[in-house]
């Protein structure tokens, strides 16, 4: 395929040569700047302070608050078709609120009954001697006698 494209280029190069067509005017570069300010229109002057009417001024603040009751409006509409069957009579929510907050102002905590065992033996343990040299005494026998 590379000898297709290699013939048809060398083709090209043959009919049309090496030599890039298109150039630019020697200096064209250093003058140009000079020739599109000279070939402008002169402008007017500006002016700069344009007077608001009031609606433009009270534009931005209505469009926020249309903003603001479309989301109320559309929070509304759905709490009105959301149907929520967890809550009922029995269970209002300030209840709930009132026993989460209670949850969290009085942590417990569940220790399985192997490890109440457990724990009450090392108490015991603890208090039985005065210093580690009495434990380290004490096993150190225990392990001769076996």
């Amino acid at each position: 395929m590379s000898d297709k494209y290699d013939i048809a280029e060398k083709e090209l190069e043959r009919k049309f040569g090496r030599d890039l067509h298109m150039r630019v005017p020697d200096n064209y570069f250093d003058s140009v700047t000079d020739k599109v300010l000279t070939s402008l229109p002169e402008m007017a002057a500006i002016e700069r302070h344009v007077e608001m009417t009031r609606w433009q001024k009270l534009k931005p603040y209505v469009y926020l608050a249309a903003m603001f009751g479309g989301i109320w409006l559309m929070m509304n509409v759905f709490g009105r078709f959301m149907k929520t069957e967890s809550i009922n009579l029995d269970n209002p929510p300030q209840q709930i609120a009132l026993l989460m907050d209670q949850a969290a102002q009085s942590e417990s905590f569940y220790v399985p009954d192997n490890m109440l065992s457990d724990m009450e033996i090392e108490n015991d343990v603890a208090s039985s001697y005065d210093s580690i040299e009495d434990f380290e005494e004490d096993f150190e026998s225990l392990g001769e006698t076996e």
